[in-house]
């Protein structure tokens, strides 16, 4: 499944999501340079985990091969959500 931010026609960003009965995972995250720096990268870090929250998943993992600092601070947002 794939998550993507921005008007119709002209994305912003996106993330992609695997699931299983139990987990989901992120995977591939990517904000567009004209919209870095606005949020909008913690907003799709944060989009799988209410999706898998909704979905009844009690687990959530994601991928961090290439992470850059911003990526670094959603990703520990994110993992600190998903153990509330």
């Amino acid at each position: 499944m794939v998550f993507v931010a921005g008007p119709a026609g002209a994305p912003l960003g996106y993330v992609t999501v695997a699931r299983s009965a139990r987990e989901a995972s992120t995977g591939l995250i990517a904000v567009a340079e004209s919209a870095r720096g606005q949020g909008l990268g913690q907003r799709l870090v944060l989009r799988p985990l209410e999706f898998a929250r909704a979905g009844g998943r009690t687990r959530m993992s994601g991928s961090r091969r290439g992470a850059t600092a911003p990526c670094e601070s959603c990703m520990k947002a994110a993992a600190s959500m998903s153990s509330a």
